[in-house]
């Protein structure tokens, strides 16, 4: 199967991208060659793609030549470039066409067709209700245009300086907020450190005005907050702000607002903090209905289960198995089947105390990745010591042991983890009722470990 750059970015395409480049393609305005017609609805409706066959499709009586076919290939990737760009600009474009037919129109003087676009620029601004920040800023050019206008006409007329200034303002306070924010996400993750010139002095004029009546102001305020300050005050504020406009903003802005507010519940559940375990399930759910936690179209694993583990945690075993049921095919393909599997076998296990159904499901996951495998074993185990198959425990905790230590992607302090909970799982096992000292030294070394996975279940089953 060819990796050809230009056939990766066609079986991206959506359904309706792909009806749409149907009709760019056998555009005459757009292509006039037949040849790249063919070649893309080949490339489109084929599952195996080899070049000579494309050749063959095209030349059929004709020796096959690479250079001919990736000479194709390049007119094709730019017709698909010229495309891409006309449905970027098709979004949510229209304010910006008129605007510029504005400043055409007012550049040659002809004051009948400008006045005309204004009219329509105006309908298409209440229209749109562009609250966001990039609305503002077509807000503000509207305002300029007409000042441009207005000023090469009379001077000295009353202006519209103070509208125009106005939605300047909220442009670059939400700006500047919008990339404090994410610069803060940054610092979280890596060394740099950023400084911010100008944003003590617009944080004190947000708090002293009513600049938290815009919305893209409040949104973008409460979610530094939360970064910064990190209270449950501003995480209440933002996570009301985002379930009153997700409706208005785009839908970048609302997922990366989301992911604050997310990250915010998880820094408080690694708190002890249980209560913000309802909290984080609601977001999901939200984030999952929406489709705001989707990433072309499918739903990352990591989150898939992070939102099973959540659900267990939540004993909203009904919803966690209608998530199972419904979401699991938003999962990219490759790993549907063992993610199911795994999250299915938690279900039986925590809801159901099937504890043969769970070992099943459990043994047939044969994916390799780490943390999925890590997340078997573990669960495997408990499901053992709770069956009492003490002997098939003990060979899963002597081979789960050897996958920690030969894993050089999991860090040493990962690794002393695991490592920890198969030593107090095998403790564990060999302990006798009668064995009350045995019991209290293990349970006092128990408390006292630090990082340990399960703890509260190794805890629960010494008791």
């Amino acid at each position: 199967m060819s990796k050809h750059q230009v056939i990766d970015i066609l079986r991206r395409f959506s359904k309706i991208e792909r009806k749409r480049f149907g009709l760019f393609i056998n555009s005459p305005y757009h292509n006039s060659s037949t040849h790249l017609v063919k070649l893309s609805e080949y490339i489109l409706n084929e599952k195996i793609i080899r070049l000579e066959d494309l050749y063959q499709l095209l030349y059929p009586s004709q020796v096959y030549k690479r250079q001919t076919i990736n000479n194709l290939l390049s007119m094709l990737q730019k017709q698909i470039n010229q495309f891409l760009e006309l449905e970027f600009q098709a979004k949510n474009k229209q304010v910006e066409q008129t605007l510029n037919l504005l400043s055409i129109y007012r550049k040659r003087k002809l004051p009948k067709a400008y006045h005309k676009q204004e009219i329509q620029l105006k309908k298409q601004l209440v229209q749109a209700e562009i609250l966001d920040v990039e609305g503002h800023y077509l807000h503000y050019q509207k305002e300029l245009e007409w000042y441009t206008q207005q000023e090469s006409i009379n001077p000295i007329a009353a202006n519209n300086l103070q509208q125009l200034m106005h939605h300047f303002d909220i442009h670059y306070i939400a700006n500047t907020l919008r990339y404090a924010v994410i610069a803060l996400a940054h610092q979280r993750v890596s060394q740099k450190k950023y400084s911010f010139a100008l944003l003590d002095v617009i944080l004190a004029k947000i708090e002293q005005e009513n600049y938290l009546e815009e919305p893209c102001i409040a949104l973008y305020y409460y979610a530094y907050q939360v970064m910064h300050e990190g209270n449950d005050i501003n995480f209440n504020q933002l996570k009301e702000k985002i379930m009153e406009y997700w409706k208005v903003f785009d839908e970048e802005m609302i997922r990366s607002l989301l992911r604050v507010s997310i990250n915010y519940c998880i820094r408080q559940i690694n708190k002890s903090r249980s209560d913000f375990l309802a909290e984080i399930f609601e977001l999901y759910q939200f984030g999952v209905e929406k489709k705001y936690l989707f990433e072309d179209g499918e739903l990352s694993r990591f989150t898939y289960k992070n939102i099973v583990s959540t659900a267990i945690k939540l004993k909203a075993y009904q919803q966690l198995k209608d998530f199972i049921d419904q979401h699991t095919q938003d999962l990219h393909p490759k790993y549907q089947k063992d993610y199911h599997d795994f999250c299915l076998a938690k279900w039986y296990y925590v809801s159901q105390k099937n504890h043969p159904k769970a070992i099943e499901l459990l043994s047939r996951i044969d994916l390799e990745d780490l943390w999925l495998q890590i997340d078997t074993k573990v669960t495997l185990a408990k499901v053992y010591y709770e069956s009492k198959e003490y002997e098939a425990l003990d060979y899963l905790l002597d081979s789960f042991k050897r996958y920690i230590k030969r894993h050089k992607k999991l860090s040493p302090v990962y690794q002393n983890s695991y490592l920890q909970f198969i030593s107090f799982l095998q403790q564990l096992t060999k302990l006798t009722m009668d064995k009350k000292n045995a019991q209290e030294s293990l349970k006092k070394a128990l408390l006292d470990a630090q990082r340990l996975p399960e703890k509260s279940w190794l805890l629960e089953q010494l008791n």
